[in-house]
């Protein structure tokens, strides 16, 4: 049996993976967790095979959590489980140690899949976003659009767009706000945008918010 722990801070989507999964012949949810602290307080080696993650929980960022998880029990699989649908997020991810990642609009049948591959030491991208992989390090190599900013330039796109001033940024990236302002205009020139309007809205279209 896989047993799986799930760290999502909506208490209605843990029921339904709950539900959903009591039917599977051979995955168990056995573990929730609504947000950053919630998960670092009770995780323990050998509780669960999977951690099924979201990104963005309401006392933290998910991606602090796969260093987290894999820290405390060396053994434990990491799939993420979120709405961001950008390949950036999956690198990120990938980055951090995550073995998976998987978008919150795909089918449970997919979902169970990327459970059970992980589980067997593989790697699991969604069918949605395996080819957006693709096409994405190719326009990076051509240096186009979004995909030619540079990471730090992506963060305080991401950063910028949820609302944050210059200073916030700075302290959630450990730069001063002045560098962070060369930042943002290396970015808005790159994706030739005019104001912060243009920016949420661009922001919006290629899913780096939701």
């Amino acid at each position: 049996m896989i047993r799986v722990a799930i760290v999502d801070d909506h208490a209605m989507f843990r029921e339904g993976l709950r539900r959903v999964f009591s039917g599977s012949r051979d995955i168990r949810v056995v573990h929730e967790a609504c947000g950053v602290e919630d998960f670092r307080a009770n995780h323990e080696p050998g509780l669960c095979d999977v951690v099924l993650l979201d990104l963005k929980l309401s006392d933290g960022n998910g991606l602090e959590l796969i260093k987290t998880a894999k820290g405390v029990d060396c053994g434990v699989r990491v799939l993420v489980l979120s709405a961001l649908d950008h390949v950036r997020y999956v690198l990120q991810a990938l980055g951090e140690g995550a073995d998976g990642y998987i978008v919150k609009s795909g089918k449970f049948a997919e979902l169970a899949t990327a459970v059970r591959t992980v589980t067997r030491g593989e790697k699991y991208i969604c069918a949605s976003l395996s080819q957006q992989l693709t096409d994405y390090l190719t326009r990076k190599s051509r240096g186009e659009g979004i995909d030619g900013l540079s990471e730090r330039e992506f963060r305080v796109l991401v950063l910028s767009s949820a609302g944050l001033s210059l200073k916030e940024i700075g302290e959630d990236l450990g730069i001063s706000g002045k560098t962070v302002s060369t930042y943002r205009s290396r970015m808005m020139a790159k994706l030739k945008l005019r104001s912060t309007a243009d920016l949420v809205r661009y922001a919006m279209r290629h899913g780096l918010v939701d």
